[in-house]
Formats: structure tokens, C-alpha cells, sequence
């Protein structure tokens, strides 16, 4: 599936829209550089949760930006416009047993940390651009550390859960 180019969101693409401005945004290297490959050839960000178990896994770290539900629209009093709230979320995956530093020690908790800065950095930056595009920030709020075991292997996980509204003149 090709991602659009970012773009102003409309109601005929609020949906593809939405999700390409913010992907586009993650996914370019300027932006959120992979820790694990910089030349820019792996697959770092991606729209569903891959599957690590799969031959084609390139391996961690990654991203994960995946469609967002359904915004909700509450109208003005007179109906004339309306307020599109969305709650778009990234994740960030690392995992100590893919990735070491030159002496052998993992280095997990690192990369998510510095590809947690790149994400905040880049969407703040950004505020405007995404605006320029209808996508208001209302919050950039991230979720505590957290560390999981996947397939017996240590991996360290953060969300961003992104709130923001976009403001439309309702067609009557």
C-alpha cells in the first residue's frame, strides 16, 4: 500500500490523509534517523505491527504508525463548523538481543530513548507544518518505559498517544 504525500486534509481524505501526514513525518530519515542502519535502506517505520517471527523481518528497533480510528465531530451550535478530533498513537519497539554496542552490551533501552527524543523533537518542530495540514496539537504525551519479553527475547516499548483537532467548515 502506498502512502500519500502530505497534504491539507479534506473530508473526502480525512482519513488516508491524516495518517500519510504524520507517517510521512516519522518516516523521514532527516527526521527520526534508524540507530541500527544509516544508510536509510531498512524498513524502520511501518503501519502494522510486523511480523518479528518472519523471514523478511529486517529487525529492531521500529516504529509502528498504525491507522487511527474514527474521528469524532462535534458541531457548533449553529452547525456550521465542526471540530475533528483524532488520537493517533506511534510505537517504539527496541530489543536488547538485536542490538549491542561494539563491546557486546545491550544497548535496547538506549535506542529507545534516542528514537523517543528524535520522535518529541520532530513533532514539535512540526507543530506548524502539521497545522498548515489541519492537524492541530492539542498534547505530544508519551507512556512510561516499559519492558516486555517477546519470543523469549527483552524488548523495551514506548507509545505516543497524540491528540489533536482540526477545525472544517461544514458543506451544507
Amino acid at each position: 500500500m502506498a502512502i500519500p504525500t502530505s497534504n491539507l486534509i479534506t473530508y473526502e481524505n480525512i482519513y488516508s490523509q491524516s495518517h500519510a501526514n504524520l507517517f510521512n513525518l516519522i518516516n523521514a530519515r532527516s527526521n527520526i534517523p534508524d540507530p541500527a542502519d544509516s544508510s536509510g535502506n531498512r524498513k524502520f517505520v511501518y503501519v502494522r505491527m510486523p511480523r518479528i517471527d518472519s523471514r523478511n523481518f529486517e529487525g529492531f528497533p521500529f516504529i509502528v504508525v498504525p491507522f487511527y480510528s474514527i474521528p469524532q465531530k462535534r458541531s457548533s451550535a449553529d452547525a456550521s463548523t465542526a471540530n475533528l478530533l483524532y488520537n493517533p498513537t506511534i510505537l517504539i519497539y527496541t530489543q536488547d538481543n538485536f542490538n549491542s554496542d561494539s563491546s557486546g552490551n545491550p544497548i535496547g533501552a538506549e535506542q529507545l530513548n534516542q528514537i523517543s527524543n528524535n520522535v518529541a523533537k520532530t513533532l514539535n518542530a512540526n507543530i506548524k507544518v502539521l497545522a498548515n495540514y489541519g492537524m492541530n496539537f492539542d498534547e505530544i504525551p508519551s507512556s512510561d518505559f516499559d519492558y516486555d519479553e517477546i519470543e523469549g527475547k527483552n524488548t523495551y516499548q514506548r507509545e505516543f498517544i497524540l491528540s489533536y483537532s482540526g477545525r472544517k467548515k461544514v458543506i451544507a
